[in-house]
């Protein structure tokens, strides 16, 4: 999806699905039944962010669609397909450390003069290549607060 989103700034959804289908058997194995509950919870996280992205475009009366605009229907895409991946407090804040250094990212470039304000940012694919790394390392400090008797904090 890196690639594909660096080259062409779209994904194909074959990617997509195969990145849900793996979600959803990595919870299977994981818990032995499918977290309904913690996807629907990103999922609700995942509207309320584009929700209130949208409203607040509508209040300051910019005259731009959030979706197609300014975040492509690929990068949402991507986005459900991560959320089988993580619990609500893991995917929340993988959204957020993840827009964050996007954003940090893409301004250096911008600063030194490397990035071309006209382009769009490949949002689902650096997304992507990032949960690559996120992911693990979330799961094994998940896992050491419950070794520890610590769970209290993710929740």
């Amino acid at each position: 999806m890196l690639y594909q989103d660096l080259r062409s700034r779209l994904i194909h959804i074959s990617p997509l699905i195969a990145l849900g289908i793996c979600g959803i058997g990595y919870n299977w194995k994981l818990q032995g039944e499918l977290a309904w509950r913690e996807f629907l919870a990103n999922i609700v996280f995942l509207v309320l962010v584009v929700g209130t992205s949208m409203v607040i475009v509508k209040l300051r009366n910019l005259q731009h669609q959030v979706v197609n605009s300014k975040i492509g229907t690929g990068d949402l895409w991507f986005l459900v397909a991560a959320a089988f991946w993580l619990d609500p407090f893991g995917y929340a804040i993988y959204f957020v450390s993840s827009i964050l250094l996007i954003l940090v990212g893409v301004a250096l470039l911008v600063v030194t003069g490397r990035w071309d304000k006209s382009l769009r940012i490949p949002l689902a694919g650096l997304m992507a290549g990032y949960l690559i790394f996120f992911a693990p390392i979330y799961w094994v400090w998940e896992d050491w607060l419950w070794a520890w008797g610590l769970s209290w904090m993710l929740y």
